[in-house]
């Protein structure tokens, strides 16, 4: 079961099988936007999209079980992504992370900002790392030592990491 400060989720609504809106939220975020009536402006152009131009629109998870700060990194790093490509693609009103705006485009902005984003992935990398690391010793710590569950992990565990699981 997640822990309570994982909630969040990070996910992606396509129109036509273009990604049109990233977000995040927990709970029922995502669905909000496909529900009728409303009131955002996703919502209005996911409607709009959906049923006067006769678009489909589908949704998905990037991520889920996120701490908010993760949560708000992966969002910022999927944004940047599409936008660097086309800034134009997106519905986002901003780069993500909490409402912060898109800085204007110069060389050097632009170089800080690739910067900023290989800084961040770097950090979502080693936190995912971590959490492996730390759900491996729950999980280990679940177990009974010589069971065949054990013996299997630690099995797994020694080819994970290139080591020789044959007892010496």
């Amino acid at each position: 079961m997640p822990r309570p400060e994982c909630r969040f989720y990070v996910y992606f609504i396509k129109v036509d099988g273009i990604i049109r809106y990233i977000g995040k939220g927990t709970g029922n975020r995502l669905i909000s936007h496909f529900r009728e009536g409303g009131k955002s402006a996703v919502a209005l152009k996911l409607h709009n999209a959906r049923y006067c131009e006769g678009s489909s629109a589908i949704a998905g998870i990037y991520a889920d079980n996120l701490t908010e700060q993760d949560a708000l990194d992966l969002e910022i790093l999927e944004i940047a992504k599409i936008s660097q490509r086309d800034q134009r693609q997106l519905w986002n009103a901003n780069r993500g992370g909490g409402g912060l705006t898109w800085p204007r485009r110069s060389r050097q902005t632009a170089a800080e900002f690739a910067s900023h984003l290989q800084a961040i992935e770097a950090q979502i990398i080693e936190r995912r790392a971590k959490l492996k690391e730390q759900v491996e010793v729950e999980r280990l710590k679940e177990l009974q030592p010589g069971s065949q569950r054990a013996l299997a992990a630690y099995y797994y565990r020694c080819l994970d990491s290139g080591t020789n699981p044959e007892p010496t």
